[in-house]
């Protein structure tokens, strides 16, 4: 063969072959995220009122983030638990809402929530469905939302359900229904029943511990982190309130 210097085009040629019968490149695996379900940008209280200073009175998810927010404190408040949370005329009381209500005040910081979906007991016969509802709620927790991505993420998984017999949707229990996350469902054909004491196919998620159990139950590409969810509060009258190094208000002086 006589030695000589190959074109540039000959390089070029060359260099595209190979990579042309290269194998296929190795997809990117799947990164979990290691979020926690906390305020954004805030840590949990190093110490917390007593007890005998302030009583929360929450709905049943303001009831959970409490939980959560003082599960490593030396004392846990007092919290009592009811769907529609009103001060009683005790002196040291604070409200905790998901919901709007007379007299309440948003808190500036959104807590995180996540979700848990049991895809094996979502539609069995129809893996289809259970992913493109995946890849939805995803889209839902992205920081910043693409309406266009999200209306075709809808109608993917309406085609889906069509797909596997259900044209007019399907019915899913959740343990928790935010009624925010309600309506982004029913939009995608999906209704919820809340079932709080028992399984849920879709379940919400407030704490750590919660994400470690809901984990090794469906398994971590099951989970999805990050959903904003606003709270809201009020306190007694007098009382004097600050927001606490959890993102909670505390009474003033029980910091």
């Amino acid at each position: 063969m006589d030695a000589r210097r190959l074109s540039l085009i000959e390089v070029i040629a060359a260099c595209w072959i190979v990579a042309a019968c290269g194998p296929e490149p190795t997809p990117l695996p799947v990164v979990v995220s290691t979020a926690t379900f906390l305020p954004q940008s805030v840590q949990l209280p190093t110490s917390t009122v007593t007890d005998s200073i302030v009583e929360y009175v929450a709905d049943p998810v303001g009831a959970e983030i409490l939980a959560a927010a003082f599960a490593t404190a030396s004392e846990m408040p007092i919290i009592q638990i009811a769907a529609v949370p009103q001060l009683s005329g005790d002196p040291s009381q604070i409200i905790i809402s998901s919901s709007p209500f007379d007299a309440g005040q948003p808190l500036l910081t959104p807590f995180l929530y996540g979700l848990a979906l049991d895809s094996s007991d979502l539609l069995p016969e129809s893996a289809e469905v259970a992913q493109a509802l995946l890849d939805y709620l995803r889209l839902l927790a992205a920081e910043a939302r693409d309406s266009v991505r999200l209306t075709e993420a809808q109608r993917g998984i309406r085609q889906s359900l069509a797909n596997a017999g259900y044209p007019d949707g399907i019915l899913i229990s959740i343990n928790y229904a935010i009624p925010a996350l309600v309506q982004e469902l029913a939009a995608a054909g999906i209704e919820v029943i809340e079932t709080p004491s028992q399984p849920a196919q879709l379940q919400v998620i407030f704490s750590d511990a919660q994400r470690q159990a809901a984990a090794a139950a469906y398994g971590e590409a099951n989970l999805i982190y990050g959903y904003p969810l606003p709270l809201y509060y009020a306190a007694s009258p007098g009382l004097q309130v600050t927001i606490g190094s959890s993102g909670l208000p505390v009474i003033a002086n029980g910091l």
